[in-house]
């Protein structure tokens, strides 16, 4: 702000009257707050957030008076102060700061004061769940001229201590129904589920991502859906839904929540749909598939990897694995050559419930591995039957391999 400016701008005004604190006559007199600073000590001190953390903040007013002879004693205020991030009120500090000193007409004076305040839990848990990572703190302060009171304000960070640093020790995706394999209609909605655990509390940044059909035949090509921030604090996981999926053109897609502040120690998981019809097959018109591998019984490692004959006309293959029901025959050794598989009985009740893993794969492709996110759905020590299944272009399955059973050691 230019002073000159303000200095002639106040001798304009300077009929207007002042009645200045200690003073019992009023005074001839014009003022205006010119300058105002602001700081935080320590200025790098990151408050960990569910937790109390005491701050000092260093104020300067600086005021010009003009239209007087003399000294003129006058006193600058500021009644409270607020927590805020961007529009929100965060928090209300209700102390009164004050501080006198003596003006000579025309000429800049200053008052500085110090204020140590209490950052409660709740302001920092508010940031948290804003998604922000640095919160203000307001005061206005006056003069008691005629100009208004000015604002002034100081930034602290939101975020955890050392002790407190957010990890993100596990991240799961489902479908919005809890499937985590989906063959939908053109169109349809389709929602993605993630569930996150951590350790400590602060800020996560992720992104929503998805790769279409013309990419996931290959190499996939994701594309940023939806950013994401979200304050992550306490020990329960917490669960980050998706915008709706893109459904409108047929074929297989992959989507991703990625994380990337702060950064896992693991790869992100990626749940497989296919878009099509999805109407029911008809009836005798499922072709037999044969499989390749593993073998019925076999013992599942990052290797295993399934095979079959490929189906003319598929345009998706959905391998699906669904846990054993009844007691847990994985200790029990097959001597007898036959296997659970073979009791269709077994298999149906397995095959009653919802599949417990699995994933899809584009229609050139007649072999995959399973992926990390699909294995780690899987418990160890037991058994479970798996299925592929062939998916014709309107999202009808047109093809079925025989149930076989699989063991995670």
């Amino acid at each position: 702000m230019n002073v000159t400016r303000v200095i002639r701008t106040l001798h304009r005004l300077a009929g207007a009257a002042l009645c200045a604190l200690g003073l019992t006559a009023p005074l001839a007199a014009s003022a205006a707050i010119i300058a105002g600073q602001s700081g935080v000590q320590p200025a790098t001190s990151i408050i960990a957030i569910g937790q109390s953390a005491s701050v000092v903040l260093n104020w300067s007013v600086t005021s010009v008076f003009v239209g007087f002879p003399g000294t003129l004693p006058y006193s600058v205020t500021s009644s409270s102060g607020q927590f805020v991030a961007g529009a929100t009120v965060l928090g209300t500090v209700n102390t009164i700061l004050s501080a006198s000193g003596s003006a000579v007409s025309g000429v800049p004076s200053t008052l500085r004061f110090t204020e140590s305040i209490a950052v409660p839990p709740d302001v920092t848990v508010k940031a948290s769940r804003l998604g922000v990572s640095s919160i203000s703190y307001v005061r206005q302060f006056n003069d008691g001229g005629a100009s208004p009171p000015v604002a002034l304000q100081s930034s602290i960070l939101v975020g955890g201590s050392a002790a407190a640093q957010l990890g993100i020790t596990r991240e799961a995706l489902t479908f919005d129904d809890g499937a985590v394999v989906r063959v939908v209609p053109a169109n349809d909605p389709l929602l993605a589920v993630a569930e996150i655990n951590f350790t400590g509390s602060g800020t996560l940044n992720a992104v929503w991502e998805v790769a279409g059909p013309g990419s996931t035949g290959g190499q996939p090509l994701f594309r940023e859906l939806q950013p994401v921030t979200r304050g992550l604090l306490g020990s329960e996981p917490v669960f980050i839904r998706s915008v709706r999926l893109p459904t409108d053109s047929p074929g297989v897609y992959q989507v991703r929540l990625r994380i990337t502040d702060p950064q896992p120690g693991f790869d992100a998981p990626v749940l497989t749909y296919y878009v099509g019809d999805a109407r029911g097959a008809v009836p005798g018109g499922i072709i037999p598939m044969a499989l390749i591998g593993p073998a019925d019984g076999a013992l599942l490692d990052r290797e295993t990897r399934f095979a079959w004959q490929a189906v003319e006309g598929a345009k998706a293959y959905k391998i699906e694995l669904f846990a054993s029901p009844g007691t847990d025959p994985f200790d029990i050794p097959d001597l007898t050559g036959t296997s659970d598989a073979a009791d269709l009985r077994l298999a149906r009740a397995a095959l009653a419930a919802p599949p417990v893993s699995g994933l899809i794969v584009a229609g050139v492709q007649s072999q995959t591995l399973l992926s990390a996110a699909a294995r780690a759905r899987l418990e160890a020590r037991h058994t479970y039957f798996w299925r592929v299944q062939a998916i014709g272009p309107e999202g009808t399955v047109i093809g079925e391999a025989q149930v076989r059973r699989l063991r995670v050691p």
